[in-house]
């Protein structure tokens, strides 16, 4: 029997799955390394090889019934185990992928949370420590390499690699599974072990047990989004799929303070379908798992490509961690998400993700991006995994790269055709793009927008006013000479009003009853005088993002530019307000009954990154407006003059 070479050993990577598009783990590049202790790598997404479909797992049956950390322990292993069932047949019902996973058998692994032994597992055991609800760990093979029969890979002494097999199994009846002999791929999974939290969270199962208790969660739901971490997903930007429609995709965070969110989770959204399907695309083989089957639908009859790639407009590099959406055209519904990009970089320590980044912009070798979705019409739009909704690094190891380098500073837009480029006069206005079933639509090509933010705050810290009292408002003060400032000089369009909106029941839309950008000024009293009467700009209702900022876009930016500049020199205009309004009609929608909530900087735990400045304004009536202690997250978005009209 031949034991682990320390080339295998060394190659064998934990992927992130921390928290559209895949999962990516590290593929060694050959070859001497100018830092000692790293290898080279790139990404590569991470999957289960087809010899290995149904993938085995085993259920560790050391606990039952289930530790309750708030009380008396009420839930069986088995009851569990139907709920670990109910969330694999989600994956596994997908008429158009073949990924397939399987209970196989038992284990009675003692490892608090499960351990490098060629065994994907399902386990309770749970360190007491552990502060996450749950985690799927993998470990993949980090290089092209053929795998002999008899090789150990685990180094436990037994083979984990047998020949005479062509699909895995267990071929020395020991109770494990061994690969089949033969060529794998970098980001084959050689272990998943894929644990819940009893130390600190109660699990249930019955419609009737989930509530609005943080630390108690629906076990399926919860369990279709780590198995969709097995099957190589990342976590999904999509945390509300239409305008009228506020459920996220299952591999989007989930809210165990809202029944509503946590029921939603065992059901698939469209992103979580097409990536699965994209990785594992049924009808693309003769025979085996690809082969359709009865009720199975193949890939190019239900799907197209749409691609492109994104660059930054001002770096002049490829965008990785670009957060990059089909929605579709008709219904405003998000199809499917994806991130952009790809990365290379040195690493050495898979566990603590210690790495280096290549000297530059080397890290990211494109902003290439891929995105199936059915038959339709669809805009296409980028925005950046900058920590709202979620940041790069939760999503994968290039998204990670993208948010160190600092490439995601960069604001959402649509793709507008001929128009796109650095400078767009309008950056919402998109181009539609009709897909068929089979087509590849090529060259869907993104230059970010350089754009001038005005931000009178500092990072994000909190979220405020779930209380707020109906019909309430919230508004920031931009001074004039700051606008001016901000626009250097030159002519200049207004792109958008941006407000960030949250909501504490994420089964709820971020809806509030108007928005506004308008004039005032501010009173000596430390109150402002604002005009709700004749804004510039208004919006009502107005849908917001969920733990996002929320543009209010210019239908002419360049007009409503031109007028804010001229009433600015000519002293007409004193000040530019961002209003936002709360909703007026009671009760607020949702399990709590909270309002949405808007982003706050401040000092809530000690001292603050910049000061507050005294411009963010609270009325209850829309007559007295008084300054709050608080620096609100809204923003001013100017765009250059469009090309042809140029500078004053």
């Amino acid at each position: 029997m031949k034991a682990a070479s320390s080339i295998l050993a060394a190659v064998i990577l934990a992927a992130p799955a921390g928290a559209g598009g895949f999962l990516d783990a590290a593929k060694v590049v050959p070859g001497p390394s100018p830092h000692p202790g790293y290898h080279l790598a790139e990404s590569v997404p991470i999957f289960h090889d087809v010899r290995c479909i149904p993938a085995p797992y085993f259920l560790n049956t050391t606990l039952d019934p289930l530790p309750n950390p708030l009380g008396a322990p009420f839930l069986s292993l088995a009851d569990a185990a139907g709920a670990i069932e109910a969330a694999i047949a989600s994956w596994n019902e997908i008429p158009t992928s073949f990924v397939e996973l399987s209970l196989a058998g038992t284990s009675d692994n003692l490892a608090p949370l499960g351990s490098f032994d060629t065994v994907n597992e399902v386990t309770f055991r749970t360190h007491p420590q552990a502060r996450a609800f749950a985690q799927s760990r993998l470990i993949t093979l980090a290089a092209d390499m053929t795998l002999a029969a008899g090789t150990d890979i685990d180094g436990d002494g037994d083979s984990d690699v047998a020949a005479g097999f062509a699909t895995c199994a267990d071929a020395d009846g020991d109770g494990d599974v061994e690969l089949p002999a033969g060529f794998y791929r970098a980001g084959t999974v050689l272990d998943n072990d894929v644990w819940f939290n009893t130390a600190s969270v109660r699990w249930t199962v019955d419609d009737d047990d989930i509530d609005n208790v943080r630390q108690s969660a629906d076990l399926e739901g919860i369990a279709a989004h780590e198995l969709g971490h097995s099957v190589g997903l990342p976590h999904s930007p999509v945390n509300m799929v239409s305008p009228t429609d506020s459920t996220p995709a299952t591999m989007s965070s989930s809210d165990t303070d809202d029944p509503v969110n946590e029921l939603s989770k065992r059901t698939l959204e469209k992103d979580d379908v097409a990536f699965a399907a994209l990785g594992y695309p049924e009808g693309t083989a003769s025979s085996g798992p690809a082969a359709l089957q009865e009720e199975d639908v193949a890939f190019d009859d239900f799907y197209g490509l749409i691609s492109g790639e994104v660059r930054h407009g001002v770096l002049g590099r490829p965008v990785a961690g670009a957060g990059v959406s089909a929605v579709d055209r008709q219904t405003g519904e998000v199809a499917v998400s994806t991130y952009s990009g790809s990365s290379t970089r040195f690493y050495s320590d898979p566990v603590t993700l210690d790495i280096i980044l290549l000297p530059g912009f080397q890290s990211v070798p494109d902003g290439r991006y891929v995105l199936p979705v059915p038959r339709g019409t669809y805009d296409v739009r980028i925005e950046p995994l900058d920590d709202f909704p979620m940041p790069g690094w939760a999503v994968s190891y290039t998204g990670w790269v993208g948010y160190l380098l600092g490439m995601l500073d960069f604001h959402e837009e649509a793709w507008n055709g001929l128009g796109e480029g650095a400078i767009e006069s309008a950056p919402d206005r998109a181009q539609p793009i009709p897909v068929q079933p089979g087509a590849s639509i090529e060259g869907i090509d993104f230059t970010t927008d350089r754009v001038t933010a005005i931000e009178n705050f500092g990072t994000w810290d909190f979220v405020l006013y779930a209380d707020a009292p109906p019909g309430s408002y919230y508004a920031v003060r931009i001074p004039g000479e700051q606008v001016l400032e901000a626009a250097g000089g030159k002519r200049f369009g207004i792109a958008s009003v941006d407000f960030f909106t949250y909501v504490l029941d994420n089964s709820t839309l971020p809806r509030f009853a108007e928005a506004m950008l308008t004039t005032g000024r501010a009173l000596p009293n430390g109150t402002a005088e604002i005009d709700l009467d004749r804004p510039l700009l208004h919006a009502s209702p107005f849908l917001g993002q969920e733990n996002d900022f929320s543009p209010l876009y210019a239908p002419n930016p360049l007009a409503l530019g031109l007028r804010v500049d001229g009433g600015l020199r000519l002293g007409r205009i004193d000040s530019l307000f961002l209003v936002l309004r709360v909703p007026i009609e009671t009760p607020y929608p949702g399990f709590n009954g909270f309002a949405p909530v808007i982003g706050i900087d401040g000092p809530i735990f000690g001292p603050n990154d910049v000061p507050v400045h005294g411009l963010s304004y609270r009325s209850f009536d829309g007559q007295t407006f008084f300054q709050d202690e608080w620096n609100y997250l809204f923003r001013l978005t100017l765009t250059p003059f469009a090309v042809g009209l140029g500078p004053p």
